[in-house]
């Protein structure tokens, strides 16, 4: 049987990179963002697809609009949210302007 990757997991160590990149403002390509925390940039789309869901859960900005495709320099298809033009521009604006928690909002919880 294959072993289930834990994207929870992997969103957990991308998130301390996503807050620094929207605290400055910018955005990371797919491949810059993966190689940091030792995946391969295609991993992406999934641990990716984890914190879209758990930003609309929670009704936060989408962090994960920061992450972009190295040649277009805007965000792949799936992300959830505009992810072309102005309307991309203003959910970046919302994301740089919230005050994004150091530790993901989603993380395990640890037992007592």
């Amino acid at each position: 049987m294959p072993r289930r990757i834990d994207q929870r997991a992997r969103a957990e160590r991308v998130w301390p990179i996503l807050v620094d990149t929207s605290r400055l403002r910018m955005t990371i390509t797919y491949g810059d963002l993966s190689s940091k925390v030792g995946l391969h940039h295609r991993a992406a789309r999934h641990f990716l697809a984890f914190i879209q869901e758990q930003m609309r859960v929670r009704k936060l900005p989408p962090i994960q609009a920061l992450v972009v495709n190295q040649r277009t320099r805007e965000p792949g298809a799936g992300l959830a949210v505009a992810h072309t033009g102005k309307a991309w521009q203003r959910q970046l604006a919302k994301v740089y302007a919230h005050r994004w928690p150091t530790h993901a909002p989603f993380g395990r919880r640890t037992p007592r």
